[in-house]
């Protein structure tokens, strides 16, 4: 029986009760009035059912008004299909003309690399990172590039160098607000209606035979002033791969994408999907139906194993992304879910607060 049914029930009841005892009271006046003494056995039953009857048809004649109106309380709270309703409006496809530019942004950026580097090119700018996916959140419009150059390029250092330059000294655009290096890429700004649209343009050179294999290597700038950059390998299909098809695993990784922004954790995208697809894998014979239950299920298995479980880039065996956290940070984030998790088990209400609707 849902809150207002509740609700209705009781209106009716009290509306009833309060009939009977309004009969009674007139009874006892009545008697009163006579010089009678009034008990019990002075009680007209019969008239006081007429009364309990009529009070409770005005308790149903005002829960009626009050469940039509709404003034009893909120609407009963249902958590998957708030979680449902919170990745829609996540979802980038909920702004389509600004999906559209930005879009088209990355397209005009793939041609621009395909005319001025086609020589030195190993394959065809592809789409990358959370977007190409299907895990990004329309928080922010933040699409990736990814160019294969081949060996002809130079280093990784003169690769990195060739693309911020090229960027920054040929390529126009009546939006583009700026240019800026980062770890792995160039990240490009444009503002659309007053929206910015992010960017990021990973250069990789072929390994071997990127045709063949699909590795590059990218360049990795200096952690630090006056440190040395290094570099880091990856494979341009096995990240999608991994997670293709997967739609319960891509909507999880979503959510707690969503999860780790409220508090600003630093919990790299790749280690959230990672654990995520961990998580419906030691679970598969045990996966809940709905997706309250999957986040759940999802959130304990990150709380109980991010502080032990080493997490390797299947694109390389050599970058260990757990490492990019420190055990602090990763307590800190596996008793948040913890605490997050026990709260959601005793009152639903509290993902309302995790996961607000806009």
């Amino acid at each position: 029986m849902s809150k207002k049914d509740n609700t209705m029930l009781w209106l009716i009841l009290l509306g009833a009760l309060g009939g009977a005892l309004a009969s009674i009271a007139k009874q006892y006046s009545e008697t009163k009035e006579t010089g009678e003494d009034f008990g019990w056995d002075k009680i007209d039953w019969g008239r006081t059912g007429k009364g309990a009857l009529t009070g409770s048809i005005v308790g149903l004649a005002v829960g009626v008004v009050v469940k039509l109106i709404g003034w009893d309380e909120e609407e009963e709270f249902y958590p998957s299909h708030h979680l449902n309703r919170v990745l829609s409006q996540n979802s980038l496809r909920n702004n389509p003309e600004t999906l559209e530019v930005a879009i088209q942004k990355r397209n005009d950026i793939k041609e621009f690399f395909v005319e001025h580097f086609g020589g030195q090119l190993a394959g065809s700018p592809l789409n990358w990172g959370s977007y190409a996916q299907g895990t990004a959140n329309g928080s922010n419009f933040d699409l990736d590039v990814i160019i294969p150059f081949s060996k002809t390029i130079g280093t990784i250092e003169e690769m990195y160098e060739a693309t911020h330059r090229t960027l920054a000294h040929r390529y126009k655009d009546d939006d583009l607000i700026s240019f800026r290096k980062q770890k792995k890429s160039i990240g490009v700004k444009f503002r659309i209606n007053g929206e910015d649209i992010f960017i990021d343009v990973v250069p990789g050179r072929e390994i071997n035979s990127y045709e063949m294999d699909r590795e590059l290597k990218l360049y990795c700038a200096p952690t630090s002033q006056g440190g040395k950059p290094t570099s880091i390998k990856t494979n341009t299909t096995t990240h999608k791969v991994e997670i293709s098809g997967l739609t319960d695993e891509k909507k999880l990784t979503r959510l707690m994408k969503l999860w780790r922004d409220k508090y600003g954790f630093n919990f790299k995208s790749i280690a959230i999907r990672n654990m995520v697809i961990n998580a419906f894998d030691t679970n598969s014979h045990s996966i809940p139906y709905d997706i309250n239950g999957k986040l759940q299920m999802v959130m304990d298995y990150i709380s109980k194993n991010l502080k032990t479980l080493r997490i390797v880039d299947s694109a390389n065996s050599n970058n260990v992304i757990s490492d990019s956290m420190s055990l602090q940070e990763k307590r800190i984030i596996a008793e948040r879910l913890s605490y997050d998790l026990a709260l959601i088990r005793t009152n639903q209400d509290h993902l309302k607060k995790l996961f607000p609707l806009n």
